[in-house]
């Protein structure tokens, strides 16, 4: 990230083309994703009376994800 928007090096793309970005990009936001995730499910836990085993995230395309 750089003022706020995402950047790929040219040789990224050069070398491996839009699947290697998209590879990237992905990778980065899930775990940004997990982080941010882990922090609010630590912080919301204790509150509910939960204690939860762990978090994840999941490429679900374009699917909803689903309580079980």
């Amino acid at each position: 990230m750089k003022e706020g928007r995402f950047c790929l090096k040219r040789t990224l793309i050069e070398q491996g083309g839009e699947a290697a970005a998209k590879c990237v990009f992905e990778a980065f936001y899930c775990e940004k994703g997990e982080k941010r995730i882990s922090d609010r499910v630590a912080y919301f836990a204790p509150k509910v009376g939960v204690s939860p085993s762990g978090t994840a995230v999941k490429t679900l395309g374009y699917r909803l994800g689903k309580l079980y």
